[in-house]
């Protein structure tokens, strides 16, 4: 066989395929393009072979990844956002026409674009300028009937 040598031992053939630029030489990248947008219509369904979803039991997503938890007669869930926050940070719930959100980048898949056409209301943690570092630990939780209880500490 073409994997063999002559003796029978392997050649040193190995499952991964280098793709290489012809004029420089370099290793190629063969990840499709990266799509940054608000409109979950312009990125592609998930389909768990893609590197970034691999791991993830897409099942438990319950249909953010393709749509259906959008789809009439889906479960619906309202989530409850509790911050303690350290005193000198300012903390809001604003509707979805604040002109800071979205401005740090548009989603890169089609998970956090459903999540941002999917929302009314966000909360907005502000680290004034000249916070160091908060005298406090600040805790942001989210609870739904949909989602399981978790927390992030800043």
């Amino acid at each position: 066989p073409a994997h063999r040598a002559a003796d029978g031992r392997g050649r040193g053939l190995g499952m991964g395929v280098t793709h290489t630029a012809e004029k420089t030489g370099a290793a190629a990248d063969v990840r499709p393009a990266l799509v940054e947008s608000f409109d979950p219509a312009d990125h592609v369904v998930p389909t768990g072979r893609e590197e970034e979803w691999r791991f993830t039991p897409l099942n438990r997503l319950r249909g953010l990844h393709d749509g259906k938890a959008d789809a009439p007669g889906a479960a619906q869930g309202k989530v409850v956002v509790e911050v303690d926050a350290a005193p000198e940070l300012l903390v809001e719930t604003v509707s979805r026409d604040d002109a800071r959100l979205g401005r740090t980048g548009a989603p890169q898949d089609r998970v956090a674009a459903q999540a941002w056409v999917g929302f009314e209301r966000a909360t907005v943690l502000t680290v004034p300028g000249r916070t160091r570092r908060p005298r406090a630990p600040s805790t942001i939780g989210s609870t739904s009937r949909r989602l399981r209880r978790s927390r992030r500490h800043c």
